[in-house]
């Protein structure tokens, strides 16, 4: 699932559609997620399970950019995927992942707001155009995974280019292990 800000594009682009072709998955990325992430964002929009286990689906606004969201994602994930799915988690070291949100949201996508006036603490009117600061927490959305998922594997961003987490799924070879090393290099 990854986190906004954590190299998951580059890995959606360069290495994670090979990979579940070699492990004779059906890739899902954003194009095909984007009902699913609709229904995230929408109370109103129920959520059916998915019935295609063979898939392996990437996607980082599966979990939100915002931790006032990350449970009720969560819970809206684990009805959608069910809990036997594998359940991936890219988490950056803390200060740099806010900073790389900060500029994301509040200069690339021109919302040209201070820091104290998007990092807020608690509920906002508009959880889409702040980050609620008092729910940050990695500790916290790990347990609202592995508390609905039978497996969830933690992955630092900083060692994401080793690729031991798709090891972690399916074991490399080290030809393959090499070939994504290059793609990933290329971002």
């Amino acid at each position: 699932i990854g986190l906004p800000k954590t190299a998951t594009t580059a890995l959606q682009r360069r290495v994670f559609r090979d990979f579940a072709r070699q492990n004779n998955r059906n890739y899902w990325g954003k194009r095909k997620t984007s009902k699913h992430i609709a229904a995230l964002q929408n109370a109103d929009v129920d959520i059916f399970p998915l019935n295609d286990r063979n898939i392996f689906v990437s996607n980082e606004r599966l979990v939100g950019s915002n931790p006032l969201n990350w449970q009720e994602y969560a819970e809206k994930n684990r009805v959608y995927f069910g809990e036997s799915s594998t359940i991936v988690l890219v988490l950056r070291e803390p200060k740099s992942y806010l900073r790389s949100i900060y500029l994301q949201i509040c200069v690339h996508e021109g919302r040209m707001l201070k820091p104290d006036e998007f990092f807020v603490s608690g509920k906002t009117l508009d959880p889409a155009a702040s980050f609620d600061l008092s729910s940050f927490s990695y500790r916290a959305l790990i347990h609202h995974y592995s508390s609905r998922f039978n497996r969830v594997i933690v992955q630092k961003f900083e060692t994401i280019s080793d690729f031991r987490l798709l090891n972690t799924i399916s074991p490399l070879s080290e030809q393959q292990r090499a070939q994504y090393e290059n793609e990933f290099k290329r971002r």
